[in-house]
């Protein structure tokens, strides 16, 4: 995500706009403030604001409720957003503007597994966002103070200035309801290595018959029935990662309460070439050589050294 205007004044903007608009995200409010806001369609949506706005309170008006899931605390979703000028309707921001939307977990922030790339929420957020559909659109209307609160002084806004923020949620997931690959394991080719399973949980695997040099490959042991996985999603996973072609565990989530949840765009990149077009719901072996993996700067722990080869087996859960 690029963020021009507003960046500078909070650490997390797009936080700062779900805070708002989750403290009451769907007020009775008539929105009669926001009456003269649309929003055009297309992959860069603008707002259009046909009169000047000035609310003292904050103003909601659903745009369209959503008919997907509803969130609870603990899901992952993600969302883009607009803010605009209440006097005018110049764009302030836009998670759009990078081609990009802002993933969340609805979770306190110090629970958060990963609060750079999945930040989270206040309590107060968490309790009145549970229950609301994905697919839901609003636009908001409040003042500069109410948004900022205390930073308003490390912005260029006045306290009573209205800004508008539209809000759309595209997607999310409920990481503990989703499910274990499922159905009749495939035969792999020979030279990769297998997994050792006990029940539905992979607790090892066996790379004693493995080719000795690795290619970038992905195996499919379970082939899932759900939509292809694409390169800008996240994906909920279970895996096992061992040193390649035989050697040591190195990190597994089997053995945890709740699968992991990743952002294909940021880990390594056997992991985003290799799951990108996998099918949600399939278990998948993947190869990977150092170029693919950590190449001379493997992660602190000491069991990858630089250079070694890595072999995973994953359990594609969900994307969103």
């Amino acid at each position: 995500m690029r963020r021009n205007v507003v960046v500078a004044a909070v650490t997390v903007l797009a936080l700062a706009v779900i805070a708002f608009f989750i403290i009451q995200p769907f007020s009775d409010d008539d929105g009669a403030a926001l009456a003269d806001v649309s929003v055009t369609d297309g992959e860069e949506p603008e707002l259009e604001i046909d009169s000047a706005i000035e609310v003292e309170e904050p103003v909601v008006r659903v745009v369209e409720e959503g008919d997907g899931r509803e969130l609870a605390e603990g899901d992952y979703f993600r969302a883009g957003y607009l803010i605009g000028d209440g006097a005018d309707g110049e764009l302030l921001d836009s998670s759009y503007a990078g081609g990009a939307e802002q993933a969340f977990q609805l979770v306190p922030p110090q629970e958060a597994t990963q609060p750079q790339v999945f930040p989270g929420l206040p309590d107060l957020m968490i309790e009145e966002l549970e229950g609301t559909p994905i697919g839901s659109k609003v636009l908001v209307a409040a003042t500069a103070g109410d948004f900022f609160g205390d930073s308003i002084s490390n912005t260029q806004f006045k306290q009573d200035q209205t800004l508008v923020f539209y809000f759309d949620i595209t997607d999310g997931t409920g990481v503990s309801d989703t499910e274990v690959p499922s159905g009749e394991a495939q035969d792999l080719p020979a030279g990769i290595p297998t997994p050792v399973v006990d029940g539905e949980n992979v607790t090892g695997i066996d790379g004693s018959a493995a080719a000795p040099t690795p290619t970038a490959s992905v195996n499919v042991l379970i082939e899932g029935d759900g939509e292809e996985v694409t390169a800008d999603q996240a994906v909920v996973a279970d895996y096992f990662g061992t040193v390649y072609p035989n050697g040591a565990m190195f990190d597994e989530s089997f053995s945890k309460e709740d699968p992991a949840v990743f952002s294909l765009s940021g880990v390594i990149p056997c992991w985003t070439e290799q799951l990108t077009g996998q099918k949600v719901g399939s278990r998948v072996v993947l190869t990977c050589p150092t170029e693919t993996a950590y190449n001379d700067q493997p992660p602190p722990g000491g069991v990858i050294q630089p250079g070694d080869a890595l072999t995973f087996v994953i359990d594609i859960r969900d994307a969103f």
